[in-house]
């Protein structure tokens, strides 16, 4: 062929509306060559990879527009950009996702088709952008939004973490990337499709949100949210200390105990019985999710008591402690008795 390698117009009213041309060669205007006497309308359509792409015999130029051209042409809406087809040397003119001819043609195009080459419907909104404007080339870029779910609701003890994970799907196969919002604040700043929620400075019970989102090759995403439950933890006493030795009457006796708890923000109130009726509160020293119940009491009588450690959060959670035993001794009352018994081990000598 002298000229046109794909396409030769000497004296016509021709109009080119969304095609593709690639590959082709000739001398003189590898894609499209355009007679002395033609006047082309060529809109929405690719020239790549040919052999000098457009040539024309008339001075003023057949009236393109709207265009990837390699190379460049002149008239409005003209780029010169990798239209990214999918697999060119394949023969896939399929436009990929990021492709410059997504959205950048003219739907005002003379005798724009309806569907493109696949028969999908022409006009999409293949960029995302919420207005629909028809592609350059033989194939509009069809991409429509994946789905997605958070899953739950989930439970966790404050103090503790979780894992959630994400399920999403794509109607275009595309994969997915995924990412949370974990602090509720907008922003998906957490990777992954399965991630950590940490609650070790939340305070239960509460319900808190998030949110995962689900992104397509196209840049199209979804977002789906969840509930996760903070349980409240009960705190723990780790041990009572008191005297080991016997107290005379009417002498302070001085205890505490040790204690911690996984909801790092509670605070937390105590109660001693001493094990003669009376009962005091505690006095509670605490930092970071630990501290110390302190306490003193004086007795009056003689006697074998057992002490007791009621702790509670600001939650309503309670742990419970006993200490055995708190000896007393009247040096003006005679004895002190006691009853109990004594386990003794197998293979113990006999008494």
């Amino acid at each position: 062929t002298i000229s046109g390698g794909a396409m030769h117009d000497y004296a016509g009213l021709g109009t080119v509306t969304n095609c593709t041309f690639h590959g082709n060669s000739a001398p003189s205007g590898g894609g499209l060559s355009s007679g002395v006497y033609s006047s082309m309308a060529v809109t929405n359509s690719v020239f790549w990879n040919n052999a000098d792409e457009i040539a024309c015999d008339d001075p003023d130029l057949p009236d393109v527009t709207y265009c990837n051209i390699e190379g460049g042409y002149p008239g409005e809406g003209n780029i010169d950009s990798d239209p990214l087809f999918i697999d060119a040397a394949g023969g896939d003119y399929h436009l990929s996702a990021g492709s410059p001819c997504i959205d950048t043609g003219t739907n005002d195009a003379p005798y724009l088709p309806d569907t493109d080459f696949d028969g999908n419907p022409r006009i999409f909104d293949g960029n995302g952008d919420g207005l629909a404007v028809v592609d350059m080339g033989m194939y509009e870029y069809i991409n429509y939004p994946p789905a997605v779910e958070a899953g739950g609701p989930y439970y966790v003890d404050e103090g503790s973490s979780i894992s959630l994970s994400a399920t999403g799907s794509d109607p275009d196969g595309d994969p997915l990337t995924y990412a949370w919002d974990l602090d509720n604040d907008g922003t998906f700043e957490t990777t992954g499709q399965t991630v950590i929620f940490d609650a070790a400075m939340l305070d239960g019970p509460a319900v808190v949100t998030v949110a995962a989102k689900a992104t397509d090759t196209g840049g199209l995403s979804a977002t789906d949210q969840a509930e996760i439950n903070i349980l409240n933890v009960a705190p723990s006493i780790t041990n009572i200390n008191a005297p080991v030795d016997p107290y005379q009457v009417d002498t302070a006796v001085n205890v505490s105990a040790s204690f911690s708890d996984p909801g790092i923000p509670d605070t937390h109130t105590a109660t001693w019985s001493w094990g003669d009726g009376a009962i005091s509160a505690g006095i509670v020293t605490e930092s970071g999710g630990t501290g110390t119940v302190d306490g003193s009491h004086i007795y009056t009588t003689a006697g074998v008591y057992t002490l007791g450690l009621t702790l509670s959060d600001d939650d309503g959670g309670t742990a419970t402690a006993e200490y055995r035993y708190i000896v007393i001794y009247d040096p003006e009352g005679g004895f002190v008795t006691g009853g109990g018994w004594i386990d003794s081990p197998a293979g113990a000598y006999c008494a």
